[in-house]
């Protein structure tokens, strides 16, 4: 790190190159606080649903990895098209069957899904080529998209499936944590739930969101700013656009209902939740993240609430 500053110090350019970095970041944020406001807003003044909230953001990430698609469309990889679409379908699927708690907007979600990861994927390539830091790995995508389908099959889903258990198992604490403030709290239960139904219902929480509001966020940063920063600074940014948003539009009403309580609560859960699926997803790969986040939802969902 010292190296690091150092080298910058002495870069003829470099103090604009930083205010260039903080800015892309600043704008990243912006956009994302004014589609949350318009978002809270248009619930307020309407039907008051603010479940649909969570959709906006969806809407934004949807629509700027679409134009990066466009932008760089000759960086399009076939498995990683493969994927994103067979994870949209997924997420589609999940939701058109009555099973998930969240989806608001089925075909939406599946569209911001496969968008995401594609664009994802552009953006994490755009970060190599420029020698800053890779971005988030997605272990199923790990290696040339021409590679054979055998070896996808074996060395690719063996590390996906590693990184999968292993963020399951890291996540298992947070998830006792996590239920067990719904049960101090007095939220009203449904009792044990059937465990498979739950467990395919928390896939879609685990893979939308871990996509959407963490994979492309981070990518996203890392690419625009990574080159113009350093690297403990785009960690940082990294991670706050990873963990904070995403505890926001987390029942987005509490912001008209009691401003307070809900920001500090939104903070608390980010800090708790957020930052440690983002950093894994940082310092690891998506699948231990969304394997962390499944289980999460898993318990709470099988325990009835």
């Amino acid at each position: 790190m010292a190296a690091e500053r150092q080298a910058r110090a002495g870069t003829p350019g470099a103090g604009r190159d930083t205010r260039a970095g903080l800015v892309r970041l600043g704008l990243i944020a912006a956009a994302i606080l004014a589609v949350y406001l318009l978002a809270v807003s248009y619930a307020a003044q309407t039907d008051g649903d603010y479940n649909r909230v969570w959709t906006w953001e969806g809407y934004l990430a949807g629509g700027v990895a679409l134009a990066v698609m466009v932008r760089y469309r000759e960086r399009l990889r076939g498995d990683s098209i493969a994927l994103g679409l067979g994870l949209g379908a997924l997420v589609g699927a999940i939701n058109a069957s009555g099973l998930s708690r969240g989806g608001t907007v089925w075909l939406a979600e599946a569209v911001f899904t496969a968008v995401a990861l594609i664009g994802g994927m552009i953006l994490r390539q755009t970060a190599r080529d420029r020698r800053v830091h890779p971005g988030v790995r997605v272990s199923l995508l790990d290696g040339a998209w021409h590679e054979p389908w055998r070896i996808i099959l074996r060395q690719r889903a063996r590390a996906a499936g590693r990184s999968l258990l292993l963020g399951a198992l890291l996540g298992l604490p947070f998830a006792v944590i996590n239920t067990l403030y719904f049960a101090l709290s007095g939220a009203h239960g449904q009792g044990w739930q059937p465990v498979v139904p739950q467990a395919v219902a928390a896939l879609r929480p685990a893979v939308y969101e871990e996509i959407v509001f963490r994979f492309f966020v981070i990518n996203l940063v890392v690419a625009v700013a990574g080159d113009r920063l350093s690297s403990r600074t785009v960690l940082i940014g990294a991670l706050v656009l990873g963990a904070l948003p995403h505890a926001l539009f987390h029942g987005a009403g509490g912001l008209v209902a009691n401003p307070l309580g809900y920001l500090g609560f939104s903070l608390l859960t980010a800090l708790i939740f957020g930052l440690p699926m983002a950093y894994l997803q940082w310092r690891r790969d998506l699948e231990t993240a969304t394997g962390f986040h499944w289980v999460i939802d898993f318990v709470r969902f099988w325990a009835g609430y």
